[in-house]
């Protein structure tokens, strides 16, 4: 490492981990500036313990002032208005750093790509908790704990973190109020929660500021961002305003986190299924969304999540403290639940993959992502999400796979080692893990490295943020898991020459965690200490060239946030300094304070040796709203940097494309001219330019352009396309050149051929496609192919049709996510919709070999099929029974409903088999039935109460209550009752539960709705009368999901999985020893004290057994029914009873044990709503063994008829 100063110093001591100098007082009178290197290496031999860090010791003269004058500077505009003295802080809390010491301390300097390992800590203070470590559920990096502060009894789930200005914890309950941890009594140890703030909940970002905190919840006025305030200091917030509102209707969707930038604004991360209620100002760097994709109408996603979204989608939002005005940043994200600025201001977010389109061309990971004003990250509904290589948008800085990420903040602290300042810290809510992320520079940008700092079993990890002792803290919680705090510290020494941090101005520019309300709290301390000397103090600092540079940046970052703004005059002079950070953060400022006046000075950076200060000039012109010429963008459009083009690019669109277009059509830079082409189709888009510019692309495209510029040309073809709505007789020859240039050797300048062929309708491409798709092409390239196919216009021959259709049928069982298999059934259903009569008719007869082309041809049968298409479709029913695959799932289900629809006697007799014979299928044949509600259909409908659920439920229920036929027991009453409770207090609703309530009305004769009270008051009513009229029924009450340590819901998800089959010989073994044999036989198996299960998959769906296992006494076979036996001396059994000859009775009780009463001890028997069948039987299977457990009763037994005499069965 090179030491950037005149004087030499002394022989620094060497341990393992850091150099220590000894620094003269050779600096700024009032300021401390010095050298701090590290050994990259470990020296040899072994550290003592503790001596791992990195440590300056400095001297100080703290009484010197500043002679430097002071510079009076206009306040900077409402948007950018400094940080308000906020009240009076309640007392720290030693929690989070009651009683911090300050020192004096420094930093080493930086070196030119800007990573900074800050010397700067407070000491830490007592540990935040007393309980031990956590080794066996967390595993933390080496020489680091983890210990829980507070668990879910304190919390509950927890969503949101983040501290205030006095260090103490501000907590985001799920579906809960904010939450505030404090140490009342200073002893280092948090020992109290209380609600902080009940008006709002599900806080997503909290963000202190200014004395008040910010949120993005559910509150008063719906969801929005809200501004909280406790006026009185009494620890409870007593001002509440809503600042702008979102519309949005899945809340892990919503808006999310909030953070303070650089400029001083409020930046937010808003989920793709919000959207702002108020219109974003004319301003915004993300000015222009559009959809941007080729071959319609769209594939959305087969399960419906994120269909019909459009542009701008996820967002990055800024706003002020009163919420004045709102601009988007940046846009195309999915949902990136938290955003981060590192210590040079560049701001990052950790948007979430899809993991449903894993295996798709179109998947897209999980991404760490360098966020530049006017960004399109490119994510669109369904599969027409952008790659990467698009020009219009921007590359990761890092792809992180699969996962949920959820919180990241970046640590600026000392207190852990330098290998962590100014990395990122992410939490992944699915894999269970935190990773952290280094960042190197890459071309105006960065590229991440990551590790993996903290995972556990289970790490269900929902936010993060450093605390003022210097640890890393984080929450756990969501979806109802369980919550706490937990703090990850560092257990090496730090020593205290590290900690210290000086005084007056010193400290300031040394204080941790600049992005934290307690460290902003601590400097305006400081502010108020130096009164009139702050801002000149502040000047010289970020003039004085020998201190380290992050000191002078720190400065400058303080003159925004704190005050004085900093002068135009001022910038100017910086944007001349040898220091490329100083370089970069003045002309990041001249963005917010320039004029028309800094325009020369900005342009002039455009052309810096560093890239990053070319980029931040260029965003710096857009946003003071200064123009300048194509001749200055010319060398940052042309070259491989994305983020600098992105940047010359948005400045370009500022000008009237009239002007350059012609330029630019004459330049033989094929990158220069995309770009700017996109510009152009971007922001000023014509018939006319856009012809123009495709005419210039396809020349460019003959002249051996390399796969990059081939794309980029190719993109610009799409843009000129879609936006200027050309199409083949608007450019006439442009298919035609296309399709002879395809295939090419570059797969993805294949894909954009592909696209740009079918929505031409290019008429001669077919056969070379369908040559591709029988290759041995990757399989990605494939499905991208065939996917498109489906929307080729022009035609396809029988042949190709019925290879295309081949080729749907044997990539839907490709290994993906959830929606690939549905993906490409929808586009075998879109190429069904396409064949003959006589072609539909074929794939019905072999549909078992092409269960979605089946399905398709269903879809456009006549609403009354002839008598031979009907035969067909029974027969196809009966050879389908035995496929498991979810498209034989779905066409079992068109089967039922077009015989349903029909009406035909021979069609409804063999649904009223399949009832009885296939229990899985009875919701959806229930669903059938109910068209024709009346005669051999009631009973089945009837019986169906127990097992329908969502549309199919309501609609059995209003059927049922137009039918003049009463059930003579009691059951179906329960039952309706039941049904009308899960649809009224599930997504159905108020007119779910009023269809039960009629059908219940309908065969009571009783009244119980009145519409002042609404459906779901009608059934307690008649839950009540049901209880009085039928004491000995179980209860009409609905049933928890949760029984023991099982979820009903989930488990009979899993059960129902394709996957999640089971093995038959180890649920032999499960049935023994989850002693289901000591009462049922199955087969020659088990006792037989209760009801025979062998045949109970055949006679019951799985739900219903599940049912019947978790809730033994919700329904009772009257057979089996429980009864009670008094004895004369007062004890009461209960269980199963048989009486013999005599009137002894056998009692067989819950806990398996069998108890025999002499007839002359019994006082009376009577009937019991309890079953004897133990509960909680599942309670010690794991869900492996539950699924063998199923498949071993789906499964017949094999019987023994021809047994030899004498011997007996197995038991």
């Amino acid at each position: 490492m090179s030491v950037r100063y005149s004087k030499r110093l002394p022989k620094p001591q060497i341990s393992r981990y850091f150099a220590v100098w000894a620094v003269p007082a050779f600096v700024l009178p009032g300021l401390l500036s010095v050298a701090l290197a590290f050994a990259e290496e470990p020296v040899r031999g072994e550290p003592k313990p503790g001596e791992e860090g990195a440590v300056a010791v400095a001297t100080d003269d703290p009484a010197a002032g500043s002679t430097s004058p002071a510079i009076e500077t206009p306040s900077p505009k409402s948007a950018e208005k400094p940080e308000p003295q906020p009240s009076p802080p309640a007392p720290p809390s030693a929690a989070f750093g009651d009683g911090v010491v300050v020192q004096a301390g420094d930093v080493r300097p930086a070196d030119d790509d800007g990573n900074v390992a800050h010397a700067l800590a407070v000491e830490p203070a007592a540990p935040a908790a007393t309980k031990t470590p956590e080794p066996l559920r967390f595993r933390a990096a080496p020489r680091f704990t983890v210990q829980k502060v507070l668990g879910n009894d304190d919390t509950g789930s927890l969503i949101a973190l983040s501290f205030n200005h006095a260090g103490e914890a501000l907590l985001a309950r799920e579906n809960g109020p904010l939450l505030l941890a404090t140490d009342r009594n200073r002893d280092g140890v948090v020992d109290a929660v209380a609600p902080y703030c009940e008006e709002v909940k599900n806080c997503h970002g909290i963000l202190s500021l200014g004395g008040r905190v910010f949120v993005t919840a559910e509150g008063p006025e719906g969801l929005g961002l809200y501004r909280l305030a406790d006026s009185d200091l009494d620890g409870k917030v007593d001002e509440v305003k809503k600042l702008f509102g979102f519309n949005c209707k899945v809340l892990e969707h919503g808006p999310h986190g909030i953070v303070v930038g650089p400029d001083g604004l409020i930046y937010i991360a808003v989920g793709n299924h919000a959207t702002l209620d108020k219109s974003a100002e004319e301003t915004s760097p993300y000015a222009n969304p559009y959809e941007g994709d080729l071959a319609g109408p769209r594939f959305e996603d087969p399960n419906g999540m994120g269909s019909g979204i459009k542009a701008p989608a996820g967002t990055i939002l800024r706003t002020d403290q009163d919420g004045e005005f709102v601009e988007v940043v940046a846009g195309g994200l999915r949902n990136a639940f938290d955003l981060a600025f590192s210590a040079s201001g560049e701001l990052f977010t950790h948007d979430a993959d899809m993991e449903w389109d894993i295996g798709a061309p179109w998947y897209r990971p999980t991404r760490v992502l360098h966020v530049t004003p006017g960004a399109d990250f490119g994510w669109r509904s369904g599969w027409a999400k952008w790659p990467e290589y698009f020009i219009d948008t921007l590359p990761a800085a890092l792809d992180t796979r699969d996962g949920s990420p959820a919180g990241m903040v970046f640590y600026n602290h000392v207190m852990f080692p330098v290998s962590y300042h100014n990395a990122l810290f992410s939490c992944d809510w699915a894999k269970g893990r935190i990773i952290v992320v280094r960042f190197k520079p890459n071309g105006s940008s960065f590229a991440g490295e990551p590790e993996v700092f903290v995972e556990g079993t289970p790490m269900n990890a929902t936010d993060i943020a450093v605390g003022p002792d210097g640890a890393v803290y984080f929450t756990t919680g969501g979806r109802g898991t369980e919550g706490g705090l937990y703090r990850v510290s560092w257990q090496g020494k730090v020593p205290p020459q590290v900690t210290a941090l000086g005084v007056g101005i010193t400290a300031a520019l040394r204080q941790p965690q600049l992005e934290s309300a307690w460290a902003r709290q601590e400097i305006l301390k400081i502010r108020e200490e130096l009164g009139e000397q702050w801002g000149p103090q502040l000047v010289a600092a970020a003039m004085q060239k020998t201190l380290p540079v992050e000191q002078r940046t720190r400065s400058l970052d303080l003159m925004q946030l704190i005050g004085p703004a900093p002068a135009k005059d001022f910038l100017l002079t910086l944007a001349a300094d040898e220091q490329m950070l100083v370089r970069a953060k003045a002309a990041y400022l001249l963005g917010i304070h320039g004029d028309a006046t800094t325009g020369t000075t900005l342009a002039k950076l455009i052309h810096d040796a560093e890239p990053r200060v070319g980029r931040l000039a260029l965003e710096a012109l857009s946003r003071s709203g200064q123009v300048t010429t194509l001749g200055n963008l010319a060398e940052p459009l042309s070259t491989n940097d994305r983020h600098l083009v992105l940047a010359a690019r948005i400045s370009l669109e500022g000008l009237q494309a009239e002007k350059w277009l012609p330029s630019i059509l004459g330049v033989r830079d094929k990158r220069l001219f995309a770009n700017a082409a996109a510009a152009m189709l971007i922001a000023q888009p014509s018939p006319q330019m856009a012809t123009a510019v495709v005419e210039r692309a396809r020349k460019l495209m003959l002249d051996r352009p390399t796969e990059a510029d081939l794309l980029a040309l190719l993109r610009v073809c799409e843009l000129g396309v879609l936006h200027g709505e050309l199409s083949e007789e608007t450019v006439e020859g442009l298919s035609g050149q296309l399709a002879a240039m395809y295939p090419q050797r570059s797969a993805l300048a294949n894909r954009e051929l592909v696209r740009l062929l079918v929505q031409l309708e290019e008429p001669t491409s077919a056969a070379k496609m369908f040559a591709q798709l029988k290759s041995n092409l990757p399989t990605a390239e494939k499905v991208h192919l065939a996917m498109h196919l489906a929307h080729y216009r022009p035609g396809l021959t029988s042949a190709q049709r019925f290879d295309l259709l081949r080729f749907y049928e044997e990539a839907r069982a490709l290994p993906g996510g959830l929606s690939l298999g549905r993906y490409i059934e929808r586009a075998a259903i879109e190429v069904g919709g396409q064949l003959s009569a006589e072609e539909r008719l074929k794939m019905l007869r072999e549909g078992t070999a092409w269960p979605t082309t089946a399905l398709a041809s269903l879809a456009r049968l006549p609403r009354e099929p002839d008598a031979d298409t009907l035969v067909a479709l029974r027969a196809l029913d009966e050879k389908i029974a035995e496929v498991d695959s979810d498209a034989a799932d779905r066409l079992r289900i068109g089967l039922v409903a077009v015989l349903a629809r029909s009406g035909d006697a021979e069609s409804m007799a063999y649904l009223r088999s399949l009832f009885e014979k296939q229990p899985e299928r009875r919701a959806a044949i229930a669903m059938g039935l109910a068209q024709h509600p009346d005669g051999e259909n009631w009973p089945l409908l009837v019986q169906s109460l127990s097992v329908v659920d969502g549309v199919a439920a309501q609609e059995v229920l209003t059927r049922l209550a137009g039918v003049n036929r009463v059930p003579t027991d009691a059951e179906p009453l329960r039952q309706a009752i039941l049904r009308g409770y899960a649809l009224g207090n599930g997504a159905i609703g108020e007119s779910g539960a009023l269809a039960a309530v009629g059908l219940v009305e309908h065969w009571s004769g009783q009244k119980f709705y009145d519409a002042s009270e609404g459906a779901l008051a009608a059934l307690e009513k008649a839950q009540a009368w049901f209880h009085e009229t039928y004491p000995n029924s179980p209860e009409a009450k609905p049933l928890p999901t949760l029984a023991g340590k099982w979820d009903i819901d989930e488990v009979t998800r899993h059960l129902r999985t394709p996957t999640s089959r089971g093995d038959v010989t180890r649920g032999a073994a499960v049935y023994a020893t989850a002693s289901c044999a000591k009462c049922h036989r199955f087969g020659e198996t088990g006792e037989s004290h209760g009801p025979d299960l062998t045949s109970v998959a055949r006679r019951f769906s799985k739900r219903e057994i599940l049912e019947a296992i978790l809730f033994p006494s919700h329904v009772v076979s009257d057979q089996y029914a429980s009864k009670s036996v008094r004895t004369t001396d007062g004890k009461v059994l209960s269980g199963l009873v048989t009486r013999d000859a005599d009137g002894n009775a056998t009692i067989r009780t819950a806990t398996l044990e069998t108890v025999v009463v002499p007839s002359e001890e019994i006082e009376d028997i009577a009937p019991s709503n309890v079953s004897s069948m133990p509960e909680k039987l599942l309670d010690p299977l794991s869900l492996d063994e539950i699924t063998d457990l199923f498949a071993y009763l789906a499964k017949p037994p094999v019987t023994n008829v021809a047994r030899q005499p004498g011997t007996a069965p197995k038991k």
